[in-house]
């Protein structure tokens, strides 16, 4: 869980504050603009900057095991 939250916070989606031994993890973004950059990263990624591939996936009626 670590990696990722620091991974998040290089990324420029969290910022942390030092508590006593540990570190609070607060959001640096709203949702809709994470969500914006998650889907991007997703649409780049795994549909090749496909935006339509990901469309017809969502349609796709027969599951994820297609």
């Amino acid at each position: 869980v670590s990696t990722m939250l620091r991974i998040l916070e290089q990324k420029g989606v969290v910022v942390s504050e030092k508590v006593g031994r540990g570190h609070r993890y607060v959001p640096h973004v709203t949702k809709q603009a994470y969500e914006a950059f998650a889907l991007e990263q997703v649409v780049g990624k795994v549909f090749d900057g496909e935006p339509l591939a990901l469309v017809r996936r969502l349609l796709d009626t027969k599951g994820p095991h297609a």
